[in-house]
């Protein structure tokens, strides 16, 4: 047998099938090159060795010729074939290492890509919540700066009595304009105080709770004919002022013609049209004072509240008015469109005035001012305190009115913990652009120059505005003695810092 074996082998080889091999040792050894018996390295035919070893060959594409399939083994003629097979074996290793290593690059670098996406959405979150922080912050110190003012307004229009019984104008339907009170900043006008004091010596220790220019009706004798005339009327906690200002050979002068005591006031009364006329009426000896002013509510509410709701409210278009201690007359409103309000027209007792201007019930832009010649406009401030948002200046992101904030409103959140809540400065407070804010030189020499340090740092919000940290020495330039100071950096930068946050 042996014999016989080894006669078929020489036949074989000089038939020209050099390599044999078994079915097994050639799946084992071969099975990485068809995708039908491997995957990643490993073995995972599950029939028989015959059958893979076909699938491998099918795969490989070689020539019938190339190779014989005999019972327990497969011969393979050239060998260049088997060659190639081994050529092929060594590269899908090769390959395999090939792709395992850009497979780990590629997730190293998608790692490093995540690993910096997460930071920077991490930096941006933080970012964010920091503006949100400030955000809120600065809600709330706008709140509190203009809730004594929004208050009085919100109450004085939810009583019955001042409902639904005057014509209103555009500039009392203003839902966003706060009562101030002390519009003209009496405390800074010597001028207004010397005038009161000379009528009440115990002026200057009185509370100012309001104060705006309006126009009385004078009454000038029995034969005169009554006008109206411009007057700064103020309002304390003990006295309603009436103030003229006089003005002889170019030099301008006060004089308080009435100091009525709030204790003698009883009540008010207005047309149901849409002028801004207020007759205040008090007891004996007191007599009544009627006032044309656009604040007229307001007045009223102040009145009431200094009088702990014992005033009268009255709306009629005939109003009984004591002009004088001893006499009486009435004030009588008509309707005509030839004079449209707020301003109408007086002559003899009587105001004519017509429809509002632009409609009831529509919003204003701007707050308008009563401008005289021969009176100093001493309430330049109003537009920083009068805070009147439109619907343009709402979808204006990021767009306020700075009269009703305060020099920190733009401080950080670490900062505002400790910060001070305001910026000084009554009325709206805050650095508004209508004020002067006594831009001082530089002078002296630069060792004797005083110098400021912060005890907070601050952010600007505006480009004339200094930025600091805290701790940080600011040399000081320019002090008028105002809330905000025009001081220098170590840069040499110069610009204006908040008061309050340095020391």
């Amino acid at each position: 047998y042996q014999r016989r074996v080894r006669v078929d082998n020489i036949k074989v080889r000089r038939a020209g099938f050099a390599y044999r091999a078994s079915y097994d040792k050639f799946l084992n050894r071969y099975a990485l090159l068809s995708r039908q018996t491997s995957y990643a390295g490993k073995i995972t035919f599950q029939g028989s060795p015959l059958e893979g070893c076909k699938r491998i060959l099918q795969d490989l594409q070689l020539a019938p010729q190339q190779y014989q399939i005999g019972r327990t083994k497969i011969f393979l003629k050239e060998p260049e074939t088997l060659f190639s097979l081994e050529d092929l074996r060594e590269r899908y290793w090769y390959n395999m290492a090939a792709r395992i290593t850009n497979a780990y690059r590629v997730s190293q670098t998608f790692q490093h890509t995540a690993a910096t996406r997460i930071k920077n959405a991490f930096l941006t979150y933080k970012f964010y919540r920091q503006l949100c922080a400030i955000e809120i912050q600065r809600a709330y110190r706008e709140f509190k700066k203009v809730q004594p003012y929004h208050d009085p307004r919100i109450r004085w229009e939810s009583t019955t009595a001042s409902q639904n019984q005057k014509t209103r104008t555009r500039f009392s339907l203003a839902h966003y304009r706060k009562f101030f009170g002390d519009y003209m900043k009496v405390s800074t006008q010597q001028a207004l105080i010397t005038a009161m004091s000379v009528k009440v010596p115990s002026a200057a220790s009185e509370q100012v709770v309001f104060s705006f220019p309006a126009h009385s009706v004078i009454s000038p004798g029995f034969f005169g004919s009554p006008k109206i005339s411009p007057r700064f009327v103020v309002v304390t906690t003990a006295h309603l002022y009436s103030i003229a200002a006089i003005e002889k050979k170019n030099v301008l002068t006060h004089k308080c013609e009435r100091a009525i005591p709030v204790g003698t006031i009883t009540g008010a009364s207005f047309s149901t049209l849409g002028d801004d006329m207020i007759v205040v009426h008090a007891a004996k000896p007191e007599w009544d004072i009627a006032l044309q002013l656009p604040l007229k509510t307001e007045l009223a509410s102040h009145l009431h509240t200094l009088k702990n709701g014992q005033f009268q409210l009255a709306y009629s278009d005939l109003i009984q008015y004591r002009k004088k201690k001893s006499s009486s007359t009435k004030l009588k409103f008509v309707r005509s469109d030839a004079h449209p309000a707020p301003h109408g027209l007086f002559k003899k007792m009587s105001m004519t005035v017509g429809p509002a201007q632009g409609g009831v019930g529509g919003r204003i832009a701007s707050v308008q001012m009563p401008q005289e010649n021969g009176i100093v406009n001493q309430v330049t401030h109003l537009q920083e305190a009068a805070v009147i948002i439109t619907d343009d200046m709402l979808k204006k992101a990021g767009k306020r009115d700075r009269g009703a904030r305060g020099v920190d409103d733009a401080a950080p959140a670490a900062a505002a913990a400790a910060a001070p809540m305001g910026g000084g400065g009554g009325g709206g407070g805050g650095r508004g652009r209508g004020r002067g804010r006594g831009r001082g030189g530089g002078g002296g020499g630069g060792d004797n120059r005083p110098r400021v340090t912060a005890q907070w740092p601050y952010e600007t919000t505006q480009p004339d505005e200094l930025p600091f940290a805290a701790g940080e020495t600011l040399i000081v330039v320019g002090d008028d003695g105002s809330d905000w100071i025009q001081c220098q950096n170590a840069q040499g930068r110069t610009g204006y810092v908040p008061r309050n946050y340095t020391q």
